[in-house]
């Protein structure tokens, strides 16, 4: 899968990277100082007590740079809350097709706000469940694994 992540904290890293570990296509968004780093040094995960180190990932500092750079087969929003409305409307504003998003986020409140701005079709709920820590910018270690759920009342649930 292509997948752009929206945010390269605890939630995002931990994530994105594995998924970029198993080698799917894995991008982010990030702010600019963030992204100085990681396109550094890359993606640090620990799992399991294993530390790995994932190189192969895009970092962009825009979501309409990500979306004209690949076609993805969706948007993960792992942004803090109060981000999220600013970042579904720049999605928007690229006026490029939009695959579906998929909220990977605390609270309750993202799904039907990403949802009144896309339209409910667009979104898929999900949650993450395994408790993970950020020690620094890229950096994050898996301290007690328990899951990722992802809502069955959308194809890609």
């Amino acid at each position: 899968m292509k997948l752009l992540f929206l945010g390269a904290g605890a939630i995002g890293t931990y994530v994105g990277g594995s998924l970029a570990a198993a080698g799917h296509r894995v991008s982010f968004t990030e702010q600019p100082h963030t992204a100085e780093v990681i396109a550094a040094d890359g993606l640090r995960l620990t799992r399991s007590g294993r530390t790995e180190a994932v190189r192969d990932v895009q970092i962009y500092t825009a979501a309409a740079d990500a979306l004209a750079a690949d076609d993805h087969d969706a948007v993960v929003v792992a942004l803090k809350s109060f981000d999220t409305e600013a970042a579904v409307r720049g999605l928007i504003e690229t006026g490029l097709p939009l695959p579906p998003v998929l909220s990977l986020q605390n609270g309750v409140a993202n799904e039907p706000l990403i949802g009144d701005l896309l339209g409910p079709e667009q979104v898929v709920t999900g949650t993450v469940t395994t408790a993970v820590s950020k020690p620094g910018v890229g950096q994050v270690i898996e301290e007690k694994l328990r899951g990722i759920g992802i809502a069955l009342n959308h194809p890609l649930g």
